[in-house]
């Protein structure tokens, strides 16, 4: 099980194993690392991070000066589980990123951004780097996660004042007709 765990006021991604009840830390440093998700092939962890291109090294309060950092930076990297090397995914630190899930194959990634100014569904392809937008959402969406057989995607979002699930089917055959979209005006 990957989770988040603040030790000293530090979010990190922690791996629990269930069976021999050993916690270890995948990331350790003065970054806040969040939103774990497994790769389906168990060798990666993808997470939401500010690091920046803050990637492989030692980095504490000693050699990072926080106070100098974007610590509203927000792009997603993967960890490998065997090394514990880090690759930046993303390269857009404005845009607020959350909910990470992939496709079966590893090959895409869904996540929740806000490039139009409003939580979203997006999808990136891994190898090519397409990025797609999946909704277009006024209410903002989140907490995303798809089946295994990648039928269903489940996401809350708010309706009439409070949190509802909504379902997409076959969300990774579902495209909009536009490539981008607008901001929203609400």
């Amino acid at each position: 099980i990957a989770v988040v765990a603040t030790v000293n006021e530090q979010p990190d991604i922690y791996l629990f194993d269930v069976s021999t009840k050993n916690l270890t830390k995948l990331t350790n440093d003065v970054f806040t690392d969040l939103h774990p998700a497994w790769s389906n092939d168990s060798k990666h962890v993808y997470f939401v991070s500010d690091r920046l291109n803050y990637l492989n090294g030692t980095y504490n309060q000693n050699t990072v000066k926080m106070w100098e950092h974007n610590v509203n930076a927000s792009d997603i990297y993967r960890v490998n589980i065997a090394t514990k090397e880090k690759e930046r995914i993303t390269t857009d630190p404005q845009n607020k990123k959350t909910s990470l899930a992939l496709s079966k194959d590893n090959t895409r990634l869904l996540f929740v951004t806000e490039y139009n100014g409003i939580g979203n569904l997006y999808e990136l392809n891994l190898e090519t780097k397409l990025l797609r937008p999946k909704t277009n959402s006024i209410s903002g969406i989140s907490h995303v996660d798809v089946s295994k057989d990648e039928t269903k995607l489940l996401f809350s979002a708010q309706n009439k004042g409070g949190y509802d699930l909504f379902m997409i089917r076959n969300p990774f055959d579902k495209n909009l007709d536009n490539e981008e979209l607008p901001l929203t005006k609400h």
